[in-house]
C-alpha cells in the first residue's frame, strides 16, 4: 500500500488531505521549544506504555488493555504520573503559545 491509497478521514481512498492537515498540523507544533518540550513529553509516555505492554508475561490472563490501565492508574504511584505527565503536556501547550507571541514563529 503506497502512500495516496490511505482513505483520508472520510474514508475516501486516493485523497490525502487529512493525512496532508494532519502533517501540516504536527510540523506548527514543532516550530518553538513548546513543541520539542512536548515531543519529549510524548516519547516518554510512549516508552512507558511500551515497556508496560512488553512486559506482561506471554500466556498471562493480563490483558493489554489491563497493562495500560495498571500503567496509568494501577498504583499510587502510576496515578501520581499520570497526573505529572497531564501537567508537563499542559505546560508545553502554555509554551508553545507564548512562544507564537513572538512575531517570527507561530503556533495554533
Amino acid at each position: 500500500m503506497i502512500m495516496h491509497d490511505l482513505p483520508d478521514a472520510a474514508g475516501e481512498p486516493g485523497d490525502t488531505s487529512g493525512v496532508s492537515r494532519f502533517a501540516a498540523a504536527i510540523r506548527l507544533r514543532m516550530v518553538g521549544p513548546g513543541g520539542y518540550y512536548n515531543l519529549g513529553n510524548g516519547l516518554g509516555l510512549a516508552t512507558g506504555v511500551m515497556v508496560q505492554i512488553v512486559d506482561v508475561p506471554p500466556g498471562s490472563a493480563v490483558s493489554g488493555h489491563a497493562a495500560l490501565l495498571d500503567h496509568f492508574v494501577g498504583s499510587i504511584a502510576a496515578l501520581s504520573l499520570t497526573l505529572a505527565t497531564l501537567v508537563f503536556f499542559w505546560s508545553g501547550e502554555i509554551y508553545c503559545r507564548a512562544w507564537a507571541r513572538k512575531p517570527s514563529q507561530t503556533c495554533p
